[in-house]
């Protein structure tokens, strides 16, 4: 490939920073041999209260005081006056219906529009429940309901009401995770990431992917990456570049099909049919009887073509710099969670190169000593399926003075006490609302990267663990694919800011890409506008 050798010679001439990785995303990784879909889905939740308990037992009772902090949830019914218990939500709601879904989704894809991120929609009977190993207990009260999803581990104080409900007083999440104890040396060398989503999208190689490899190799040139950094050296600051699904567009219809083409024997008669009705004119029969068939087996072809481009897009990307490719929903491997790395025969191009990483979904990685982690958003889209956070966000703003779109404060609604030890501050965005945003801020105050899987979001019946589940320090950076606009904000606790969130939109449909200073955490926003062979940059925070 001409531009591949061309790209390489220019990484050569251009001097990159390095960073050191590691991939630490061992607990995500399924082996063939492993796998067992025998066991039930109860030991998720099982696992993932044992997990996430006693942190939440030790803020209840230094919050809380003055209430008995119960072990389980049955025995709640032999204490008087305020007791806090620590369970798992469940909330009694009207599903959304599949069939509705598969309609819009098949609806846009024939007008070739990007489907809408479906929303939540509040029903006069949904209600919220805790539950533990020993029992369910109904929630009323104080309990933002709309809010509210399925599988968020959380302390909850309150009194017994005579029908055996618990009027709730004040909820409690887990909160954010401690820094790292130890931080690595500060140099005076810029070092970043790159982030991407939805590389391609339907298309195939086009000017905003061919301008972010002219950026990357340091040919671009202007005014990128803030601070009055040249093209060249904002280009050299790049350590890492992570894909967040999504590589290639249909890639799954694209895999299913080239599945079927090898058995499909009458698609390869009516392709030699043709072949040969084209070498001997006399044979029209035989070109007319196979042209429709042809020009079927033709257009298989051309989405098998999909494949192969996102394998060369990722490769042309690797000859310049290392690159993590995180699956998504459409991208050839499992569609539950974790996702496992699309297979190297998938990716003969971008398999040749050290610098690539086929990671799962959800990805874990250490780069220079900082923690990253990121998924392609499916997490987050299931979670605007069954709850409201526009109608909350308007709440929150209202009761808290500290609530805004500049920052915002968590269990702050319903009337209820935010939580005084975590807040999300700097955040910005593109687009007209913060949901996308605020969901994603969520999982990370939850500890729990997908608190929906498996009740909504379909994911491995794992028996001993519960691998979503954040656990130890905060990552430094947190980002997630499948964002409906760019936006981005800064979790801290009284002390410390401790990481960068940052949701993603379709670089195919925007040409945004995203850079982040590790050691800063300052965000660079860079657009790839073909229109005018540019490109635009916004320091967002």
């Amino acid at each position: 490939d001409l531009n591949a050798r061309k790209e390489e010679e220019m990484a050569d001439s251009l001097v990159r920073e390095s960073a050191t990785y590691e991939d630490g995303s061992g607990r995500y990784r399924l082996s063939n041999e492993a796998k067992s879909y025998t066991q039930q889905y109860s030991h998720v939740y099982a696992a993932r209260l044992w997990m996430l308990k006693p942190g939440l037992v030790a803020r209840a009772r230094a919050r809380w005081p003055s209430a008995t902090v119960v072990d389980r949830i049955v025995s709640a019914a032999s204490v008087e006056g305020e007791v806090a218990i620590v369970g798992t939500t469940f909330k009694e709601q009207t599903r959304p219906n599949v069939l509705d879904e598969y309609r819009s989704e098949v609806l846009h894809t024939e007008e070739d529009q990007e489907a809408p991120i479906a929303r939540y929609e509040a029903g006069a009977d949904d209600a919220i429940a805790l539950e533990d190993e020993s029992g369910r207990l109904q929630l009323r009260g104080k309990v933002a309901v709309a809010r509210m999803v399925t599988g968020v581990t959380v302390a909850v104080r309150g009194t017994l009401t005579a029908k055996g409900e618990l009027e709730v007083r004040e909820m409690l999440g887990p909160g954010f995770l401690p820094p790292a104890t130890t931080r690595p040396a500060t140099t005076n060398t810029k070092k970043r990431v790159l982030l991407l989503s939805d590389l391609l999208g339907q298309r195939t190689f086009d000017a905003k992917f061919a301008l972010l490899c002219d950026w990357l190799n340091g040919s671009l040139g202007g005014d990128s990456g803030g601070s009055g950094d040249s093209g060249d050296s904002a280009a050299r600051s790049v350590v890492r570049c992570f894909v967040a699904g999504d590589v290639g567009g249909d890639l799954s219809e694209a895999f299913a099909l080239s599945q079927q083409l090898p058995r499909s024997k009458a698609g390869l008669k009516a392709s030699s049919s043709s072949h040969n009705a084209r070498d001997d004119d006399g044979r029209q029969g035989a070109a007319a009887q196979g042209s429709s068939s042809s020009s079927s087996f033709s257009s298989e072809s051309q989405q098998l073509c999909a494949l192969r481009d996102s394998d060369v897009a990722i490769a042309r990307l690797c000859a310049m710099v290392p690159v993590d490719v995180v699956p998504g929903e459409s991208d050839p491997t499992n569609a539950s969670l974790p996702q496992q790395p699309v297979h190297p025969l998938l990716t003969p191009h971008a398999a040749r190169y050290s610098t690539f990483v086929a990671a799962t979904n959800p990805h874990e990685c250490t780069v220079d000593g900082h923690l990253v982690c990121g998924h392609a958003g499916q997490p987050v889209k299931d979670i605007l399926k069954h709850a409201d956070y526009e109608e909350s966000s308007l709440k929150e703003e209202e009761e808290d003075p500290l609530a805004s779109k500049d920052a915002r404060r968590f269990f702050g609604h319903a009337g209820d006490p935010p939580d005084p030890d975590c807040l999300c501050v700097q955040r910005a965005g593109d687009g007209p609302d913060d949901s996308f945003l605020a969901a994603l801020e969520d999982t990370l105050y939850w500890r729990h990267l997908a608190p929906t899987a498996p009740d909504s979001l379909p994911a491995y019946p794992h028996r001993e663990t519960d691998p979503f589940v954040l656990e130890d320090v905060a990552p430094r950076l947190l980002f997630a694919g499948g964002a409906p606009h760019f936006a981005t904000s800064l979790a801290t606790n009284k002390d410390h800011i401790l990481t960068r969130i940052v949701a993603l939109p379709s670089f195919a449909n925007t040409g945004i890409a995203v850079l982040v200073d590790l050691e800063t955490l300052n965000v660079d926003q860079l657009q790839f506008n073909p229109d005018h062979h540019q490109l635009q940059h916004h320091q967002a925070a």
